[in-house]
């Protein structure tokens, strides 16, 4: 909640006033509007993926199946995306 609640002051809407969030009319409209919070959401998945892969880290026979893992993962993305998120990986890796 605390998370919520600081990307709320920082918006646009709140302008860091911190009686904005008892104000429920400005807190929905803000909510109701994925585009003032998708970046955040999106960090947050980066950070949970980042996090899972130093515990592989920390293995080696967990980095030995990576690779594996990873052609796993990718039958299951849809076809339609694949390429996209091979060309992905592919920047990381060069």
């Amino acid at each position: 909640m605390d998370l919520i609640k600081k990307w709320f002051l920082d918006s646009d809407i709140a302008r860091g006033r911190e009686d904005a969030w008892g104000d429920d009319e400005a807190f929905f409209a803000w909510k109701d509007d994925p585009r003032n919070y998708e970046e955040n959401l999106q960090e947050l998945r980066v950070q949970k993926v980042l996090l899972q892969l130093a515990s592989i880290g920390e293995s080696l026979s967990d980095l030995k199946a990576l690779p594996q893992g990873l052609a796993a993962l990718l039958r299951k993305v849809d076809p339609s995306s694949r390429g996209q998120l091979i060309n992905e990986l592919r920047k990381v890796l060069n």
